[in-house]
């Protein structure tokens, strides 16, 4: 297995990954804005994330990644939901 150089992984990322990202942000954000705020402690089954605790984890998976491009390492603390963020509002500002 031969593994990227560091030009065809800017290429790669530039190429395909920065667009996804790019057309998948606003449409992320509208679906987690149109989460109703009375209901973002709805949840389907007890085991399962709330709706406001899901919003923050893609949201907050998205900025990992982002964060872990340039140093080729992932932090994969702070997955918890801060106090301050409690309606679908505060996850997208």
């Amino acid at each position: 297995m031969s593994t990227l150089t560091p030009d065809q992984a800017q290429l790669i990322l530039t190429a395909t990954g920065l667009p996804s990202l790019r057309a998948e942000h606003p449409v992320t954000k509208k679906v987690i804005a149109a989460i109703p705020a009375e209901k973002a402690d709805y949840r389907p089954d007890s085991i399962l994330r709330s709706a406001i605790d899901l919003a923050w984890h893609i949201v907050a998976s998205e900025v990992r990644f982002l964060e872990a491009v340039a140093p080729g390492a992932f932090d994969f603390g702070g997955g918890t939901r801060p106090e301050s963020v409690r309606t679908p509002a505060d996850v997208v500002e």
